[in-house]
């Protein structure tokens, strides 16, 4: 005889009310596959290169990207109508895009640090100012970000300062650094924790930077030797990513929780990033990261 549960009037088979079970549990949000354990999505690189936009927004769905020229491009994410994604050349910018630097966006706006000024993109005019020229101390390679209150930040080329650029009042300011490499030194904003991430291209150092009181704290060093790459890009939800430097033939991916100040390797990638690595991650939850030299690009779920 089967085992069933008898209510009132009826009796359902206990093998019936077993698959129901697992059919909402399978259907909960939160109980399915977590985000790392999804795989990578390969996208066309037709004109990804090593810079991209630091984030992207709340409501918005286009990437910047360029690359060692003035050449300036967007990305527009892929939709269920156009799954590839659609490419357009934009406005060249006033002076070279750097290699291995970033557009700090913020507003309408994005802003980089390059070399002795700060440039300016405005996104619905598709058109380049350079509010800042002639700056003290200069930058290079460096990437900026910006924070949730219109500051731009990058280290500048000797690594003994960091650049805080004010765009409301167009004012820039020097805040002595805790002596950083600065080969291609990266900078990411997170709002949860509201500090500025700060590291460099294959170097292992991780420091958090507080802008109310211009600290910095050192925080768990990157735990691959190779050290970080030129990839390395937050979540804004308390979370970096990167990937290894100093070998073009790795595809590990590595995000820091600042919450328990600890690093883990998700999932690899389909290809090795290589030297040329560049990250980014919009609001929707997508990491998205490219190779540089080879234009190979993907992006991965992961909140």
């Amino acid at each position: 005889m089967k085992s069933t549960v008898v209510g009132k009037n009826k009796s359902i088979p206990i093998g019936i009310i077993f698959f129901l079970m697992l059919f909402i549990i399978a259907c909960t949000p939160g109980n399915g596959p977590t985000p790392e354990a999804r795989d990578w999505e390969v996208l066309p690189g037709n004109y990804i290169y090593d810079v991209f936009s630091d984030f992207t927004p709340e409501g918005e769905s286009v990437l910047y990207t360029g690359q060692g020229s003035s050449a300036f491009y967007e990305y527009v994410f892929p939709t269920t109508g156009n799954p590839d994604g659609v490419f357009n050349s934009l406005a060249s910018a006033p002076g070279s895009i750097g290699s291995y630097t970033a557009f700090a966006w913020y507003g309408g706006y994005l802003y980089t640090a390059q070399s002795s000024s700060i440039y300016r993109y405005n996104i619905a005019g598709n058109n380049w100012t350079t509010p800042q020229s002639g700056l003290t101390h200069s930058i290079s390679s460096a990437q900026s970000t910006a924070d949730d209150n219109g500051y731009v930040y990058a280290v500048t080329s000797d690594g003994n300062y960091l650049l805080e650029y004010d765009t409301s009042s167009d004012n820039v300011y020097y805040i002595p650094s805790p002596g950083l490499s600065y080969s291609e030194p990266r900078a990411a904003w997170d709002s949860q924790t509201q500090r500025v991430y700060l590291s460099d291209y294959c170097s292992t150092y991780l420091y958090a930077f507080n802008p109310q009181d211009n600290s910095f704290t050192a925080l768990t060093p990157f735990p691959n030797s190779n050290g970080a790459s030129d990839a390395f890009c937050s979540d804004r939800q308390g979370h970096i990513f990167t990937t290894s430097g100093n070998d073009g033939s790795l595809t590990d991916v590595w995000k820091y929780t600042a919450s328990t100040d600890s690093w883990e390797q998700i999932k690899s990638l389909p290809f090795a990033p290589g030297n040329s690595a560049v990250c980014t991650v919009s609001a929707d939850g997508y990491l998205y990261i490219g190779n540089g030299s080879t234009q190979e690009f993907a992006r991965l779920k992961v909140f």
